[in-house]
């Protein structure tokens, strides 16, 4: 790891990864990604999929309780990238990959943004963004946003917006739901 640091923290690591840094942190891990950076919380971790480090750069997790990003997906060839993704706070939040079947798989996780949520993850997704709440979803879909609520999802859809609501599921593109 060439021009790496780890700062004022304990019990964590940095493979495999060019210019990234863990300020403050415990129990974190950085691995596989060029800029990757995780600044306090307790066991952060940003994992890059089989690929340079060039495709797999500027990842951030700001504080929080075991929040992850990943792009580790199933297979051995996958030729994916994780840009620009970041978590700010919340716990248990993860941005990674979709799980694939086969060995040549090919998942981009770029824009994605989880802030002050928990246990929220976005999956397989691009420009996606889970805004507080709690159990919310978004999975392969792109230009989405959970803002509040609990337990909603959005799934394999483009520009949808669910907010402040409960157990929803955007069904259609390019709308936005809100309680009733």
């Amino acid at each position: 790891s060439t021009d790496s640091a780890i700062l004022s923290s304990v019990n964590s690591i940095i493979s495999g990864s060019d210019d990234s840094t863990i300020v403050g942190s415990s129990g974190s891990l950085i691995d596989g990604i060029k800029l990757g950076t995780i600044i306090g919380g307790f066991k952060g971790k940003i994992m890059g999929p089989i690929v340079s480090q060039s495709e797999n750069h500027s990842n951030l997790i700001l504080g929080g309780w075991t929040n992850t990003i990943s792009g580790s997906a199933g297979g051995s060839n996958n030729k994916g990238y994780l840009m620009g993704n970041a978590i700010i706070g919340g716990s248990t939040n993860q941005i990674k990959s979709a799980t694939q079947a086969s060995n040549d798989s090919f998942t981009n996780l770029a824009g994605n943004t989880i802030i002050g949520s928990y246990f929220s993850k976005i999956t397989g997704s691009k420009f996606s963004s889970v805004i507080g709440g709690a159990y919310n979803n978004i999975f392969s879909s792109s230009y989405s946003a959970i803002i509040g609520g609990y337990v909603n999802t959005i799934e394999k859809k483009e520009g949808v917006v669910i907010i402040g609501a409960t157990g929803n599921k955007g069904v259609n593109n390019y709308t936005t739901y809100v309680e009733n």
